[in-house]
C-alpha cells in the first residue's frame, strides 16, 4: 500500500501496491473550507497514519487515521516563520 497525491486540489489517495486498486482517499481543507492537496505525504511508522504537508496556503500538518477515510482529519497549525 502507498499514498498518492497530484496536485494542489486533489485528495491524498491509499492506493494498493498489488492491484493498484483505489482503497481510500483523504480530503485536507484549508481555512476557507476548500480542497487542498499537500506536496508532502507520509505514513507514521505504525502504520495508523498519514500526514500531509507542504499545502499552498496554509502552514499547516494534516494528520488522517488510515482507518477512516474522507475528510475528518486533525489539521494542525503551526507558527509564524517571522
Amino acid at each position: 500500500i502507498y499514498v498518492s497525491c497530484r496536485g494542489h486540489s486533489l485528495p491524498i489517495h491509499l492506493i494498493d501496491a498489488y492491484t493498484s486498486q483505489l482503497r481510500a482517499s483523504y480530503r485536507p481543507y484549508n481555512a476557507v473550507d476548500e480542497l487542498e492537496g499537500p506536496t508532502v505525504v507520509d505514513f507514521s511508522p505504525d502504520g495508523n497514519h498519514i500526514y500531509g504537508t507542504g499545502f499552498k496556503t496554509d502552514r499547516t500538518v494534516a494528520v488522517f487515521d488510515t482507518n477512516i477515510p474522507g475528510r475528518e482529519g486533525l489539521i494542525m497549525r503551526l507558527g509564524k516563520t517571522r
